[in-house]
């Protein structure tokens, strides 16, 4: 079995399964631990699985990553009520970054009327907006992350260290009130903070199914975020989101 069989292996037994114990999965495929954490470490890095104490676990609080043109579809409704709200922050003649992520490619189609300056690390924002003549589009580069479609990585963040955005709009796969916006992917994560950095305000743009969720990469803390937009929230979760000093966009979802 190559590495790459391997690897295909233990995926679909994490999603079989959600856990796997790294001893008996070396006796199973007749390889050593070694091997096996080396899968495990790949595998991590690109969001699929996640390393505890000789245990190999699938990302928490969601299923594994799939592709985005996938999850687009899923909740579409939501997404576009998300989109159609967030429209309402953006003004004719800034510079805006677009993160990654479904929410955020179906929030780039409310845009295609606007002069802006658009940078992004989404490909699908970039097929999105691309036909548009008054949208100036700026790509960074970096490695393409396949579930998410989006540039990440060192070249990606030298991008967003040397510009200035008015406004950021960046996804997550998992929202906690208590610690704040979370990923399955280490790299995406770090991407997603320089893009935070590089903004004088920002909104995170989720549909009410990521609340209650936490997963592997922290993002930020709330003190980074300007805005969250959704499509319907708790009146819990928005009083505690409204004393750390987020403005939230969104009908209660309890009366």
């Amino acid at each position: 079995m190559t590495n790459i069989e391997r690897r295909r292996y233990i995926t679909q037994k994490l999603r079989e399964s959600g856990s796997l114990r790294v001893d008996q999965l070396a006796e199973e495929l007749e390889v050593t631990t070694v091997t096996i954490r080396s899968d495990v470490a790949d595998l991590e890095r690109r969001g699929l699985a996640v390393r505890s104490r000789g245990v190999i676990l699938a990302p928490e609080g969601d299923e594994l990553p799939r592709n985005v043109a996938n999850t687009i579809k899923e909740k579409l409704a939501e997404k576009e009520a998300v989109a159609k709200q967030a429209r309402q922050l953006v003004e004719s003649g800034q510079t805006v970054i677009i993160d990654g992520g479904s929410t955020n490619a179906v929030f780039a189609r409310e845009l295609h009327d606007m002069q802006l300056t658009v940078i992004t690390n989404s490909v699908p924002v970039i097929l999105e907006l691309a036909a548009e003549s008054e949208v100036d589009i700026i790509v960074s580069g970096g490695i393409l992350r396949k579930p998410s479609m989006s540039l990440v990585g060192e070249f990606s963040r030298n991008l967003y260290e040397h510009i200035r955005a008015d406004i950021a709009f960046v996804g997550a796969a998992a929202v906690s009130v208590e610690h704040g916006p979370s990923g399955p992917n280490l790299l995406e994560a770090e991407t997603k903070r320089s893009i935070i950095a590089a903004a004088n305000s920002v909104c995170l743009l989720v549909d009410s199914s990521k609340f209650g969720r936490t997963n592997l990469a922290h993002i930020c803390a709330w003190d980074q975020i300007s805005y969250v937009v959704t499509d319907r929230i708790s009146r819990e979760d928005r009083s505690r989101l409204t004393d750390a000093g987020v403005t939230v966009f969104a009908p209660d979802s309890d009366g």
